[in-house]
């Protein structure tokens, strides 16, 4: 059987990303992800078979990686303002890279050809021919976020969104 997965961080959320979270909701045409859902991704997998799931979700456990602590440097949207999809917290500790780096050496048969790694946190994905909104205006959070944790999800799609399940994590030192 196959499943949708990913590598990611999950992000903590605190009350600055809440209110943002609240405040982006009310663009026209934005979905916001549950809070529970909000990660910063390394690699995203697509469908793969579970037994090879499995495989993964060991080899992420056994490198010793450090926990990173990293603010957020601005608010943008992917791909760009004429074409919105996807609104996005970025986030700014080179050390986050390093993750990356790391888990790219584990699994560079999902790292070879990936676009260049740009740490984020989606806080909000745009229907079709959506129109820029104001993000000028918006506050970024002040607090930095600790990334204590490496896990491989497994991502079901529903209508009412996706749902992420973690298969396996691994406790960053």
């Amino acid at each position: 059987m196959l499943v949708r997965c990913f590598i990611a961080s999950p992000i903590p959320i605190d009350g600055e990303i809440y209110s943002l979270l609240k405040q982006v909701s009310m663009f026209p045409s934005l979905r916001v992800p549950n809070t529970e859902n909000l990660h910063l991704t390394y690699l995203f997998l697509g469908e793969i078979d579970e037994k090879k799931a499995v495989d993964i979700s060991e080899s992420i456990i056994k490198p010793a990686l450090k926990r990173v602590e990293s603010g957020f440097s601005r608010i943008t949207v992917f791909p760009d303002a004429s074409r919105p999809r996807v609104l996005v917290l970025l986030l700014h500790n080179p050390e986050i890279i390093g993750i990356y780096r790391s888990i790219s050496e584990i699994l560079p048969q999902f790292a070879s050809g990936s676009k260049k790694f740009l740490p984020h946190v989606t806080i909000g994905r745009f229907g079709k021919n959506a129109v820029m909104p104001d993000i000028n205006k918006l506050k970024i959070p002040e607090k930095k976020v600790l990334i204590a944790r490496i896990c491989l999800y497994k991502s079901t799609l529903t209508e009412s969104g996706p749902v992420y399940k973690d298969i396996a994590c691994n406790q960053l030192i």
